[in-house]
């Protein structure tokens, strides 16, 4: 998880929705001011904590297009999400590698995943 809150707010946040238990480390604004270095600070945690590292296998999902461009400055592959104020147009001029509509679709974003895995 990548996010510009404090990491006890995050985690309150996600406490409060009940889904905090998904999201085990990450970046969170009390690490670093800049997005990009937060994914690379998750990247880093993630990779201590269960043994991996392989930031060609990395996504950075984000609905904003300076959550494209942190995936960008971090070296992996940033998925834009049109949910938010932001168009797909705006989210791919950032550098996302794809855009979806929404998350609804598991399927087709399960076999975008895993074109990098073959």
């Amino acid at each position: 998880m990548v996010t510009g809150n404090l990491e006890e707010i995050a985690h309150y946040k996600l406490k409060k929705i009940g889904i905090d238990q998904f999201f085990k480390t990450g970046g969170f604004g009390s690490d670093h001011i800049k997005r990009g270095e937060l994914v690379k600070i998750a990247i880093q945690r993630a990779g201590v904590r269960f043994n991996c590292g392989d930031k060609q296998r990395v996504f950075h999902f984000g609905d904003a297009p300076q959550d494209m461009r942190a995936g960008r400055v971090a070296g992996v592959v940033p998925v834009g999400v049109a949910t938010g104020v932001f168009t797909a147009e705006q989210l791919t001029s950032a550098g996302a590698e794809i855009v979806f509509p929404d998350l609804k679709e598991t399927n087709e974003i399960l076999r975008f995943l895993q074109s990098f895995f073959s």
